[in-house]
């Protein structure tokens, strides 16, 4: 059995919880990951949450989606709403079909296989990250720190963890991906990312 912390038990109770933290930082997260994904690609989204991407930004640039989460009770909701969805570990996984593969705000959670999800996500034509390293789980308040940490708890992962932008940056050297373009965004609390299998460069 996975131990989780609440605001995962609903997408409700998930949406209400990230508006709060994130205002409105959490819509232009999405849309600037919805800006490198042009119109008619098809897109896999590698724990996906409660659909956001997809239901505000991609499913207006008619893109072909399947959205993949741990989680039953995100999948559950995106799966009676007509959504492709897969509920399943990423690290199950062995091969992205896609045009683009993308992840956002959740691969502190894989830490450990870092390199493995990149080059996973890379699998696909190409792979989009957006991942925060300004965050209050690296936070001088311990109890700032805490609650950030216990919110964001899925027993397994290390949701105790956060990246800054050095460590993600020698992450994703580590995986041998080949990075097309990269930057701070949001006021420097997220770095974007956009690469590729190292062996599909070289066949260019």
């Amino acid at each position: 059995m996975r131990v989780f912390s609440p605001i995962y038990l609903s997408p409700a109770i998930y949406d209400f919880t990230m508006k709060c933290i994130y205002r409105d930082l959490l819509d232009e997260r999405h849309r600037l990951v919805s800006e490198w994904l042009p119109e008619k690609c098809k897109v896999v989204e590698l724990c996906c949450g409660s659909g956001v991407l997809y239901e505000r930004f991609l499913g207006k640039k008619q893109i072909t989606y399947k959205g993949i989460d741990l989680l039953k009770t995100m999948t559950y909701r995106l799966a009676r709403r007509g959504i492709s969805v897969e509920n399943g570990n990423v690290l199950d996984l062995d091969h992205i079909d896609a045009d683009y593969c993308v992840m956002q705000g959740s691969f502190y959670h894989f830490r450990a296989d870092a390199s493995r999800v990149l080059r996973l996500m890379a699998s696909a034509k190409r792979a989009i990250l957006m991942e925060p390293i300004e965050n209050f789980s690296s936070n001088a308040s311990p109890l700032l720190r805490f609650a950030a940490q216990a919110l964001s708890f899925i027993g397994g992962t290390s949701s105790s963890f956060r990246y800054n932008e050095s460590s993600l940056l020698h992450a994703v050297e580590k995986s041998g991906v080949h990075v097309i373009r990269s930057e701070r965004v949001l006021g420097g609390k997220y770095l974007r990312l956009e690469f590729e299998a190292a062996a599909r460069k070289e066949d260019a």
